[in-house]
């Protein structure tokens, strides 16, 4: 089976690209980095701030409001250090 969303990815990989990006890097593997960041652009779009996040999950985006603003905050630390280059990479 191919892994063609973040959804495809295990709940560890999940991790491992989240806790990295909470450190500051992306994931390694070029690949879960794009798809990471292609689900942080989704959620950051469906909710363009803080309290459209809120708001979508009162209007039954079916995602709990808590969940929604998790999301929020992840997406944004995943974005944020998928617009800096690659490690080592010339700027």
């Amino acid at each position: 089976m191919g892994v063609y969303s973040w959804y495809d990815l295990s709940r560890e990989e999940q991790r491992t690209v989240l806790r990295l990006a909470r450190q500051g890097s992306r994931h390694p593997d070029a690949r879960i980095a794009r798809l990471a960041e292609e689900w942080a652009l989704e959620q950051l779009g469906e909710a363009s701030s803080l309290w459209g996040a809120v708001f979508g999950a009162m209007l039954g985006d079916g995602a709990s409001v808590s969940e929604g603003i998790r999301n929020h905050r992840r997406a944004k630390r995943i974005v944020r250090v998928s617009s800096r280059p690659a490690t080592g990479s010339p700027r």
